[in-house]
């Protein structure tokens, strides 16, 4: 559905580039239909996806007939390799999910608790034990 929809907004955007090389004098007029076409294709896309991969819609503003044509043939592209690619995708996710709880560690509240500062500690130590500290330091 939503690419006969943008089919139909190629189809409506050339026709009114066709009308402007017949009749230059209404250039204002014409690129103010393609921005309201251009705003219909961009709310269209919002509707129908919400994340947006691929080519962004505002090339359709910018490139006039052409960004129409790129967008369509790279939303084709996408959805037919995301389809043929979806198990290798869904591996990828997976690993990437594994990758994230592997490198996660247990943190040991009570140790965490018990370690003090280097000068907390040399606060709390007998003589003898902070220079042997600072002799193993070096």
């Amino acid at each position: 559905m939503k690419l006969i929809l943008f089919a139909l907004c190629l189809i409506v955007d050339i026709l009114i580039f066709i009308f402007l090389f017949l009749y230059e004098q209404y250039l204002v007029q014409v690129f103010i239909i393609h921005a309201i076409l251009f705003l219909i294709i961009w709310k269209l896309s919002t509707s129908f996806k919400a994340k947006n991969e691929g080519i962004p819609v505002y090339a359709i503003f910018f490139l006039p007939i052409v960004g129409n044509i790129i967008y369509i043939v790279f939303n084709i592209s996408l959805n037919y390799f995301h389809n043929t690619n979806s198990s290798i995708f869904e591996y990828e996710q997976l690993l990437s999910a594994n990758l994230k709880t592997e490198n996660r560690k247990r943190i040991n509240y009570e140790q965490e608790i018990k370690t003090m500062s280097f000068i907390d500690m040399l606060s709390f130590i007998d003589p003898d034990r902070k220079k042997e500290i600072l002799i193993d330091s070096q």
